[in-house]
């Protein structure tokens, strides 16, 4: 990924801001995430094609925040990188702070995180 910037004011502005974004396949790891307040709620998305771990929020414009990024697995399968990562996130999902944990996994695992 070329771009660095980490925050998007909606998901259009996201996906047109790398058109590698466009046409990618995803996975999501749940909905209804918080970040340091209850809400908004966040879904947590990975974009096989640039890496990107981001939450978009899950209200009225949709903004979006890159989380960090993890490469693929040496069979080119990014989500047992990132399941591996985010192994639990299901219990996670809905906590307060979750957002921060996510961070703090894909740190502690050598992915790269955005402040």
């Amino acid at each position: 990924m070329n771009n660095l910037r980490t925050t998007y004011s909606s998901l259009a502005e996201f996906y047109n801001d790398d058109p590698q974004r466009q046409h990618s396949g995803e996975a999501d790891y749940g909905v209804w995430w918080q970040d340091t307040r209850p809400y908004p709620r966040w879904r947590v998305s990975y974009i096989k094609d640039t890496g990107e771990v981001y939450a978009v929020e899950l209200s009225l414009g949709g903004r979006v925040m890159v989380l960090g990024h993890a490469e693929p697995d040496s069979e080119g399968l990014y989500y047992r990188t990132l399941d591996g990562i985010l192994d639990g996130w299901a219990e996670v999902c809905g906590q307060p702070a979750g957002l921060a944990w996510v961070r703090q996994r894909l740190s502690r695992e050598g992915a790269r995180v955005q402040p």
